[in-house]
């Protein structure tokens, strides 16, 4: 049987809130994402118990999270910098149309090519490999038909499915977005092939029939 892995992006922030972009600025959630991740825990809860292995990204947003949405497995959940929002730069901070004033090429070329770097920052490939490389490390300690957990970021998540996937062309990059708390669900067969099977749905749109685990 296939692993199922459940990937949900955090909760919202202040900075989701004025659109500003985050990387790796430890910004916290709003009033209203703490809200937002209390409602929904206990639709989340039921799958914390069943997981096998919870992980987060280091940075707060998604450590609590992860905290609200699993509260009887906190001390289960293992944190990882690999899981962390692609890195922007002198972009973090701005927002897209301030970036756009200030380095509309820059911002052009990391839009739309993987391997363009945001300035002071990483590429989308740079973000992919090390969540590959925290994926190929991880892999060998999980069972068949196991459920795995990640809270991360709308970047580092859709790295982490393009690693899965490497055979997706990159302009669909821009179609894999992901809201706040949204939940996507992929399966990893022996062979480490990967088929989508829901993404960005909100967590109580997720039936226990989807969720084996």
């Amino acid at each position: 049987m296939p692993v199922q892995l459940i990937m949900i992006r955090h909760g919202e922030t202040e900075w989701n809130q004025v659109g500003r972009w985050q990387g790796h600025q430890d910004v916290g959630l709003s009033d209203e994402g703490q809200r937002r991740i209390q409602q929904v825990a206990s639709v989340t809860v039921g799958w914390g118990s069943q997981a096998e292995h919870i992980y987060s990204s280091d940075l707060s947003r998604a450590y609590r999270t992860a905290r609200g949405l699993f509260p009887l497995q906190q001390s289960q959940i293992i944190r990882d910098a690999r899981l962390r929002e692609i890195h922007l730069g002198y972009w973090e901070g701005l927002t897209r149309e301030e970036i756009l004033e200030q380095d509309k090429d820059g911002f052009l070329s990391f839009d739309g090519k993987p391997e363009g770097p945001a300035p002071g920052g990483e590429t989308f490939n740079q973000c992919k490999n090390r969540v590959r490389e925290w994926w190929d490390e991880s892999w060998p300690t999980w069972r068949d038909d196991d459920c795995i957990i990640v809270v991360g970021h709308g970047g580092s998540l859709r790295a982490l499915l393009f690693a899965l996937i490497p055979e997706l062309p990159n302009p669909v990059r821009k179609h894999f977005t992901l809201e706040n708390l949204g939940v996507s669900l992929i399966e990893v067969n022996a062979s480490q092939h990967a088929s989508v099977r829901r993404w960005n749905v909100r967590p109580e749109w997720i039936g226990r029939e989807l969720i084996r685990c």
